[in-house]
């Protein structure tokens, strides 16, 4: 076996040499060579490497991984297509992973996962290549929601296919509630907010701080909005005036902003300065309709008006009623 891996990785680093050599456009010459390249790695990965002793096995497994190394730099670097990249990167996933002393020929879904907590980011992107067509696709997720991946990509793979399997708890598993557990921003400007499906989110985001809708807003919406929430953005909904936000956002006591298309709005000055005024236009339409000036008008007036003058840049007075 030691001359099987030994002789594949010269003919590798040889095949390297000649590719990066290659001045002129000769793609006939350069797919023979990748052909050749992944046949040797192929060679490579039916060798088991728990048959060679601890020196052996470390010694092969650093020449491995500096010829996978060197295969990944000419990548990228347009000489050679697309296709014959993807080929040499399934090759060298499936290397990576023989360099660690295992075969992927039977190895069991929950191997593959518990290998991946112990790479990196990059080495996460290499292997998924090599290793998609032998996972299931519960097992893909799992592996793409590895921890050392984004957590905005792993948040949004997890929103897409909750919304793809029609909002169903169902489809997701532990992990995946634990990611959603933690969103504090949630875009839903493009789903289709019909009665109910805003409570089926918030169940599942329960930490929900800064949210966006448009879709399907109605109403009857707002009585599914978190009262966790101290940011709102509506833009696009025509109906959101200060009053309609006060009209219908009031019992969200941590709000501070509402972003429309009409304005933005501090919400518990807008909302508060909103009632004061309310309280003032209708203890005037009383008076003009005929009403009595009766202490408890002059009381009630006086007291909307003081609420308004200190939410205001400026104040009101009796003279301007």
């Amino acid at each position: 076996m030691e001359p099987t891996i030994n002789q594949s990785i010269d003919r590798i680093n040889r095949d390297i040499e000649e590719i990066a050599s290659i001045t002129d456009s000769s793609p006939d010459k350069i797919q023979s060579l990748v052909s050749d390249i992944k046949i040797h790695f192929e060679n490579i990965n039916h060798c088991n490497f728990r048959e060679l002793n601890e020196s052996s096995f470390s010694e092969y497994s650093a020449k491995l991984e500096d010829v996978t190394q060197k295969v990944e730099n000419i990548l990228g670097e347009g000489i050679i297509s697309d296709v014959e990249e993807n080929e040499l990167k399934e090759a060298i996933g499936q290397a990576r992973l023989h360099a660690r002393g295992i075969s992927l020929e039977n190895l069991p879904e929950e191997i593959i996962l518990t290998i991946i907590n112990n790479l990196d980011y990059e080495q996460i992107k290499t292997l998924f290549i090599g290793l998609q067509s032998r996972l299931s696709d519960i097992a893909q997720d799992e592996f793409l929601l590895s921890t050392k991946l984004p957590l905005d990509q792993r948040t949004q793979r997890v929103m897409n296919k909750f919304i793809e399997h029609g909002l169903s708890e169902e489809v997701l598993n532990e992990r995946d509630k634990e990611i959603l557990n933690t969103v504090e921003k949630l875009d839903l400007s493009n789903v289709h907010l019909s009665p109910g499906v805003l409570t089926k989110f918030v169940k599942l985001c329960p930490r929900i701080q800064h949210l966006k809708i448009l879709s399907g807003v109605t109403d009857d919406t707002f009585q599914e909005i978190p009262a966790t929430i101290t940011s709102l953005d509506i833009s696009g909904w025509q109906e959101m005036t200060p009053y309609h936000a006060h009209e219908k956002l009031s019992h969200l006591t941590n709000l501070t902003q509402v972003n429309t298309d009409r304005c933005t709005m501090n919400t518990q000055i807008q909302f508060a300065r909103q009632v004061a005024l309310n309280d003032v236009n209708n203890i005037r339409n009383k008076l003009s309709s005929g009403g009595a000036m009766t202490v408890d008008n002059m009381i009630a007036m006086q007291m909307a008006m003081n609420r308004f003058s200190q939410l205001s840049e400026r104040s009101i007075s009796f003279f301007e009623i």
